[in-house]
């Protein structure tokens, strides 16, 4: 993949958890803990909702409302 940003990395330079969470990305399993991902990305519905909590702590956002500007979160 040209925009990766392991392309111009080879495998062994690489951490070990590195390549694990790459093959966890491919096998559709979380990169932290390796449950399946229901319907984030790379991450399973526990750890998507700390991420989400962690980004809105360092960028000092309140959390979503009913009726406030903006999609409802999936969970």
């Amino acid at each position: 993949m040209p925009g990766s940003r392991t392309a111009g990395k080879s495998a062994a330079k690489l951490t070990r958890q590195r390549r694990w969470q790459l093959k966890m990305a491919s096998l559709r399993r979380c990169q932290i803990c390796g449950k399946p991902t229901n319907h984030y990305k790379t991450y399973c519905d526990e750890h998507a909702m700390w991420k989400r909590k962690l980004r809105r702590r360092a960028s000092n956002s309140k959390p979503w409302k009913p009726g406030a500007k903006g999609r409802p979160p999936l969970l």
